[in-house]
């Protein structure tokens, strides 16, 4: 009776605190992968087989075999490419693809899988600093923030943390590197007076608080502005996990193993998505397209479900066009 009631309680909040009318989506079965491509142990009360997948810009996907320490990569037509082997690859649930490395994200901390020669190597941030809450990827530099949200960057972030000889930029030195960024790489990049990082003069967070604080002081009161049906939720609704942004720049946050919202790039939510989560067997993934991806799998094989990009057809459309 407690669970029922706490779990009452849940969903009345999430409904509630969001405002939202979820759009109910049925995913499809698009395609029967291999079964002999991955290893599998239904014996084992724990991993019993793939845990995540993602995908570069281009649409290539990598699923990761974490029982055979191995990545599968896919073509953007799901053909098998390559097998990438690495010791101890470890157990991902969560893939961020980024130019010529994988962001598996653990239960403890981070794993970096790069996916040519160089070893792979894992770290939770609390090793780069006692203080560290939450890191991200700009450019291919870890940029670091600590609990009184004071920003730092990692220089050579792939072989420092490799090497662990960290060459750490302080907060108290950002300012003197920002002066002549060319020199690092950044010049691209802009940070505000609130540390909030901009690349190209978009927000680059994965933090829904810095997110939706961001967005409400952009745009002109969320809650009296009658253009949207939609409105986003409160910064304080906790829970909110980022899963990646699309080739049009919308981005997409999950409030549950089940429900999720995207937002445009002006900040304002275009849908808020219910889908059959019993269906699979790792986190929902974002393809470039905008198009949204899980795995199921048992005994007789290995299943791909894809969430049609329904609420920004056009922005799909365009990416379909220039990726043939």
């Amino acid at each position: 009776m407690k669970r029922i009631i706490c779990l009452a309680i849940y969903v009345f909040t999430c409904f509630h605190v969001t405002g939202q009318d979820f759009h109910r989506y049925e995913a499809e079965k698009i395609a029967s992968l291999p079964k002999d491509h991955f290893t599998f142990d239904f014996r084992s009360p724990g991993i019993n087989g793939p845990l995540a997948l993602g995908f570069n810009s281009q649409g290539i996907m990598y699923i990761n075999d974490p029982l055979n320490d191995g990545i599968c990569v896919f073509s953007a037509d799901f053909k098998l490419i390559e097998r990438i082997t690495k010791k101890d690859i470890g157990y991902g649930f969560r893939y961020i693809v980024h130019d010529g490395f994988i962001e598996a994200e653990e239960y403890d901390g981070i794993k970096i899988v790069f996916l040519k020669e160089k070893e792979s190597f894992y770290f939770s941030f609390k090793e780069l600093g006692s203080d560290i809450q939450r890191g991200i990827w700009v450019q291919n530099k870890l940029f670091l923030y600590d609990s009184k949200k004071s920003l730092s960057l990692v220089l050579n972030a792939e072989e420092s943390i490799v090497g662990r000889r960290l060459n750490v930029i302080s907060s108290n030195q950002m300012k003197t590197l920002l002066n002549t960024p060319e020199m690092y790489g950044l010049q691209d990049v802009t940070i505000d007076n609130q540390n909030r990082i901009f690349l190209n003069g978009v927000l680059q967070t994965r933090d829904y608080q810095t997110f939706s604080e961001y967005w409400s002081e952009k745009t002109e009161s969320y809650s009296m502005n009658q253009k949207h049906k939609f409105k986003p939720m409160k910064s304080t609704s906790n829970g909110m996990v980022y899963l990646g942004i699309d080739g049009k720049g919308n981005s997409y946050w999950e409030i549950s193993p089940k429900w999720l919202m995207i937002f445009n790039p002006e900040g304002w939510v275009i849908d808020a998505i219910q889908f059959d989560y019993k269906k699979t067997k790792t986190l929902p993934t974002v393809h470039p397209s905008g198009d949204i991806y899980f795995l199921d799998y048992d005994d007789n094989g290995v299943y791909l479900y894809r969430i049609k990009n329904v609420w920004d057809p056009k922005g799909r459309e365009a990416w379909y066009k220039a990726h043939p």
